[in-house]
């Protein structure tokens, strides 16, 4: 097995080596950045208020519901973690539901900031998954409508009984 400082050595000549350091460190990185959040979700919002340094005042909320997504995106957190930072969005401005088809919901954030910008999750509530996002930012044009959006990311996750 290689030590941390051959694969990065070795990663200056053959880049694609340096996954090897995410794919050893980052279940226990995501354990420890999970393991620092607060459980509460006034408190949560509050730690990420926290964390976004150098953020303005007025692009606060976007940030944090941002931020707040892409930790769902993952899809790593730990259950207690995962309701602590839906109830956290619940909470944010600018929420409003889009719809809801069985245990499926969509909801929409167009948080209150000068930046023109939205998101968009998808949650099956039944697994309490995050399985779609989007984000449009800013407006269209003649041939991309307003409603397009610029990234677009959805999540499949199955369990297996054993490694293929």
């Amino acid at each position: 097995m290689s030590t941390d400082s051959e694969i990065i050595q070795r990663s200056l000549t053959q880049p694609a080596a340096f996954a090897e350091l995410f794919d050893r460190h980052a279940p226990s990185v995501n354990a420890s950045y999970c393991a620092s959040m607060p459980r509460d979700p006034v408190e949560l919002i509050e730690w990420f208020r926290g964390t976004l340094t150098g953020t303005e005042p007025e692009n606060m909320d976007s940030a944090i519901v941002w931020s707040i997504v892409e930790t769902l995106e993952l899809n790593a957190a730990p259950p207690d973690l995962r309701a602590a930072l839906y109830q956290a969005l619940d909470l944010m401005p600018g929420l409003e539901l889009l719809s809801a088809q069985g245990s499926v919901v969509t909801l929409g954030f167009r948080p209150v900031s000068p930046l023109d910008w939205r998101e968009t999750v998808t949650i099956d509530r039944a697994t309490g998954l995050l399985i779609a996002s989007t984000r449009t930012f800013g407006e269209g044009s003649p041939i991309v409508l307003d409603d397009v959006p610029n990234f677009r990311l959805t999540n499949t996750i199955s369990v297996v009984d054993s490694a293929p």
